[in-house]
């Protein structure tokens, strides 16, 4: 049986729509919200990320780089290291044809759950005056708070995500200059490196025989990323009163263009036995959003502090992310012969997201231990029309707790918490398998094409354990 020439353009570009689906969770190393998680550092972390007006440590080369004024001395060295773990899972909606079709699914989809293991996260700085009592310079390097992600190749999640390693990483050098004791500013400047592993499974059914989620017409497609990108950000904090601050910052948008590889492990079906892949390079754009945050903050020198912040991520910027292909075929394809896949681009549609966050911290008679508490609530920025396994996001409710031990001139800071998203039962889902040949021609297939997999129900929570040590002389 010839196969129309139409369906096999869809095995071809399997390999874009696979850069696709890896770029929308790029990244998700990082701070809140779509592809980010909790706020990064121990001390902030503790406080719920309200440490904006109150921040004091090496971490406000990210949160507000004016915090930089209130280390003390003039060398000051900074390390910190997290473990973050998450938990998430897909409970897929009833299909019956799956379950007619599919003796594992015969009793519906079990539920989905991500085993990866948690994921550690250092950063360094250090800071000098160089002898200048109003300025202060800085070099850091830190990846936002991340997680990871492996799922069951085999799962009803496979056609969204089987595994996902992300990472962004930050060189930052900032300088922040305070002019008078009631007023700080700082300004970074950001190479921000993204790596991104990712394996999904995209179907290779053409139409005319077997059915779109028949096993052997699976491809898996292992794509690697990477790529630099410039960025900034600035901020700074007044005191128009004594035991009053506020505090504002603005983290400039990151556009990152990648390059790398696709590799695919072709379909086990007889039918494409002889067809090879010629070619694996692939490029690929993402954006990430800018960062706008605000802070007020009330204290009592170094006694007590609390602290009430805003965070506006605009991550709408994210509305499609484009592929671009370098010259990879497909060859020997039936009815077909060689084919160049082509560019195209994967919908997002993700919206800004906005948290609340008060943190608050006690230093009892301003001795060698100050206790912290915080709890922050933030949106979700992934739609009912794109969210999958690949990105799970939703409102969310987080609490941090820690303490800093003051040890001379160093002070070892602690700190845990919880995050926990409110579950979300989608119906409206418009996320459907991979497979490009009805991107090109549907007609011919009336309404066998791709199945709808994101339908159903989504749950996550993660947890962080975190620590960091300042030394300031």
């Amino acid at each position: 049986m010839r196969h129309p020439p139409s369906s096999l353009i869809r095995y071809a570009l399997c390999a874009a729509l696979a850069l696709g689906a890896a770029l929308s969770g790029a990244s998700r190393d990082a701070h809140a919200g779509a592809f980010f998680l909790a706020e990064r550092g121990a001390r902030s972390f503790s406080l719920g990320g309200a440490h904006i007006a109150g921040s004091d440590d090496m971490n406000a080369q990210w949160l507000n780089p004016a915090g930089l004024t209130r280390l003390a001395g003039n060398l000051h060295l900074y390390l910190d290291a997290a473990v973050i773990g998450a938990n998430q899972s897909f409970a897929r909606a009833y299909d019956a044809e799956v379950a007619r079709r599919d003796p594992a699914y015969a009793n519906g989809f079990p539920v989905a759950s991500s085993n990866g293991e948690p994921f550690f996260d250092p950063s360094l700085g250090i800071a000098t005056r160089f002898g200048l009592k109003d300025w202060i310079f800085a070099l850091g390097v830190y990846g936002p708070y991340a997680g990871t992600n492996k799922w069951d190749v085999d799962g009803p999640q496979r056609y969204a995500l089987t595994s996902l390693a992300a990472v962004q990483l930050n060189v930052q050098l900032s300088v922040a200059w305070q002019p008078h004791e009631r007023f700080a500013v700082g300004l970074g400047l950001q190479a921000v490196y993204t790596s991104i592993g990712q394996r999904v499974a995209i179907s290779s059914y053409p139409g005319v025989f077997g059915w779109q989620e028949d096993r052997e017409l699976d491809v898996l497609a292992d794509v690697a990323l990477s790529g630099f990108a410039p960025s900034g950000n600035i901020g700074l904090i007044w005191t128009p009163v004594d035991g009053f601050d506020v505090g504002f910052s603005a983290q400039l948008p990151v556009h990152a263009e990648l390059e790398g590889k696709l590799q695919a492990n072709l379909a086990t079906h007889w039918y494409f036995s002889e067809t090879t892949m010629s070619g694996d390079k692939l490029k690929g754009s993402i954006d990430f959003p800018a960062i706008l945050r605000l802070g007020l903050r009330v204290y009592d020198d170094t006694l007590w502090s609390l602290e009430l912040a805003s965070v506006l991520e605009l991550w709408s910027v994210q509305n499609e992310i484009p592929i671009t292909p370098q010259d990879i075929e497909f060859r020997n394809v039936p009815g077909i012969g060689t084919f160049r896949v082509k560019p195209m681009t994967i919908k997002q549609d993700f919206n800004d997201v906005l948290s609340v966050r008060l943190g608050g911290s006690f230093r009892p008679g301003k001795g060698l231990v100050t206790l912290r508490a915080g709890t922050y609530f933030e949106t979700g920025a992934a739609p009912d029309s794109t969210i999958s396994a690949l990105r799970i996001d939703g409102d969310k409710l987080g609490f941090g707790l820690g303490a800093t031990f003051h040890l001379g001139a160093l002070a070892l800071d602690l700190a845990g918490g919880y995050v926990q998203m409110f579950a979300r039962t989608v119906t409206t889902s418009e996320k459907k398998q991979i497979n490009p040949i009805y991107a090109e021609d549907s007609g011919p297939y009336g309404a066998t094409g791709p199945n709808v997999v994101g339908n159903g129900r989504y749950e996550l929570s993660h947890w962080v354990v975190s620590m960091a040590l300042n030394a300031g002389w």
